[in-house]
């Protein structure tokens, strides 16, 4: 938690989907700083919209929810918003993510 400061600082605001929070909130209840981080005021929970993406990254690449509504959450923002995307998945993630989206300017 003590270096949560540094993703404000480069990025400003966080964005994240709904499953990933949901996630974070379930590890909450063994860790209450886990929980804390979705209060933060520049981490913002988004929907994601395009479902049909979510359901075949499932499907066909065997992504759970989270890392397939990142993954959706983050070329809608990318497309739409000229949002910049720092990671599609996490390092704990078990699958490698093809796409990579740079810092938008």
């Amino acid at each position: 938690m003590h270096l949560l400061f540094l993703l404000q600082a480069l990025y400003g605001q966080i964005v994240i989907p709904e499953a990933v929070a949901s996630e974070l909130n379930r590890g909450g209840q063994d860790d209450p700083r886990i929980s804390q981080v979705l209060m933060l005021d520049w981490i913002e929970t988004k929907p994601s919209t395009n479902h049909r993406l979510i359901s075949e990254l499932q499907t066909v690449y065997k992504l759970d929810k989270g890392e397939s509504e990142a993954i959706s959450l983050a070329l809608e923002l990318f497309i739409c918003c000229g949002f910049s995307v720092m990671s599609l998945l996490s390092k704990e993630s078990k699958h490698a993510c093809p796409v990579e989206l740079t810092k938008s300017v």
